[in-house]
């Protein structure tokens, strides 16, 4: 009964998730999966056939990092537990993908190379290595640790992983989010020291090494910048949400900061975007003394971050809502280089896309929206705004289903000659009840890969990019689009 009823879940989420019908390759519309890649558009990283129905030790497999190279090879990092080591423990792997959907076998051992810690980021060298960051779960060093490794182009480590890359205090841990290599050669870390006794909340930090694996003492102090210490806030911590770097070589950090009182209860949260210099220090000329704070709000599910071409930047969040109806949004704003709202795009600077429970695709499913998260931003070649993440939903027969979202946008508000109204879903019809996007990446031409997980599987999509922008009709008139907009009201469902 429960998988008749799950069967159906799954198709009629299928039929709302829209631009997935699959065409040849060559007529593809922007939005839609191209066929050529993998198997009908995506690649997955399979058990191996011996293990008939399954594998245990991919169990938990997921990617997190992305990059492409200039023959349009991609290489995935994330983890992969006990692919390699049949300890029983959760380890890292790199692959490297075909043009064609394909692990490239002359990368590593049959196109994937382990790491010792679960990859959180990817970044390439200028000399065509490739450089891995990542947080140890495993015997390899103590839990909770920052690592980084290098490799050659063709997956063979260069040199010892590099370990306690943030140096905290007793008793508290380290989590990396992100990395990206400056112009000089230079690598930086995003992350997060979680402070002992701070209830809910981590100091994020910058650290930056010189090629040669040493700190870069010229940086902040020492080589680490903290938000937290920026901030000035003795009783708020700050989550580490996302960060860019500009093509002068500033920095963009946002966090969200949470203020407690003395018996450590939160009495207030916002979010604040953070601008430094490339010495570390922030930047008192950007917003008010360094910071532009977002718009006020009950509360942002997920940040993500990226400089545009013009020298502004982007901010993507996911937002969730009570009202007379349970709703969810994904919200894009867009800032000048100062950190103004661009009055250009959207509405004085805002675009949206909301989610509710009131919509009738929710009610033929008995489901109720639970969040969506935006994971990831990057441009295409026609300055586009391109923004992958999740949308997750509860229903009554199935529990939560996740599935993730791929966006593009003009420099005015969401692209429709993109998919529907500017987005796609995906992942759900290829039979997973839980997918995500955690990065994603343009290629020259504008196609666009996504990469993340499916169920226990390692993940990745190639979408047909290209086609002439088209603004959808509400970002002129300043109006919220609402997907699947409701026609008549529907009691709200208690959580």
């Amino acid at each position: 009964m429960l998988g008749s009823t799950l069967k159906r879940v799954l198709v009629v989420l299928g039929c709302w998730a829209v631009g997935l019908s699959i065409t040849p390759s060559s007529i593809a519309a922007p939005g839609e999966l191209d066929s050529s890649f993998g198997q009908i558009g995506e690649f997955a990283l399979q058990t191996d056939p011996a293990c008939g129905g399954g594998c245990p030790e991919f169990f938990g497999s997921e990617a997190r990092a992305l990059a492409l190279q200039p023959d349009g090879k991609l290489l995935i990092g994330g983890q992969s537990p006990d692919r390699f080591r049949n300890t029983g423990e959760a380890h890292g792997t790199i692959l490297r993908v075909d043009d064609d959907g394909a692990l490239d076998d002359t990368f590593g051992s049959g196109g994937l190379a382990p790491a010792p810690f679960e990859v959180q980021s990817l970044s390439a060298e200028a000399d065509g290595g490739l450089v891995s960051v990542g947080v140890s779960s495993n015997d390899a060093a103590p839990n909770g640790e920052v690592g980084i490794e290098r490799y050659t182009a063709s997956g063979t480590p260069t040199t010892p992983v590099q370990w306690s890359v943030m140096p905290r205090e007793q008793g508290s841990s380290i989590l990396a989010f992100d990395s990206m290599i400056d112009g000089t050669g230079r690598l930086l870390v995003f992350g997060s020291h979680v402070v002992p006794l701070v209830p809910d909340g981590d100091e994020p930090k910058l650290v930056r090494f010189l090629r040669t694996g040493a700190l870069d003492t010229s940086f902040g102090s020492g080589g680490i910048a903290s938000v937290q210490t920026l901030s000035k806030a003795e009783t708020s911590a700050s989550w580490p949400g996302a960060f860019a770097m500009r093509k002068d070589g500033s920095l963009l950090v946002a966090a969200t900061t949470y203020k407690t009182n003395h018996n450590g209860e939160e009495i207030k949260a916002h979010t604040v975007i953070y601008l430094l210099s490339p010495d570390g220090k922030l930047d008192p000329h950007f917003g008010r003394g360094g910071m532009v704070a977002l718009p006020n709000s009950s509360g942002y599910e997920s940040l993500a971050l990226a400089d545009t071409p013009d020298g502004g930047f982007v901010l993507a969040a996911g937002e969730a809502r009570s009202g007379s109806s349970i709703e969810n949004r994904l919200l894009i704003v867009r800032y000048t280089k100062t950190g103004q709202p661009d009055g250009s795009f959207g509405h004085k600077g805002v675009a949206t896309r909301t989610w509710r429970e009131t919509e009738a695709a929710f009610r033929r499913i008995e489901a109720k929206p639970l969040g969506v998260t935006p994971r990831a931003i990057t441009f295409d070649p026609r300055g586009r705004i391109v923004v992958a993440g999740s949308r997750k939903i509860d229903t009554s027969a199935a529990g939560s289903v996740e599935n993730w979202f791929l966006a593009r946008l003009t420099h005015s508000g969401f692209d429709c000659s993109f998919g529907s109204g500017g987005i796609v879903f995906g992942g759900i019809v290829f039979g997973g009840a839980n997918t995500s996007a955690d990065t994603v990446a343009v290629q020259a031409h504008g196609h666009i890969v996504i990469a993340g997980k499916r169920n226990h599987e390692i993940v990745a999509a190639l979408y047909k990019g290209g086609g002439a922008p088209s603004t959808c009709p509400e970002e002129h008139m300043g109006q919220e689009r609402k997907i699947q907009e409701p026609k008549h009201k529907h009691r709200r469902k208690r959580r």
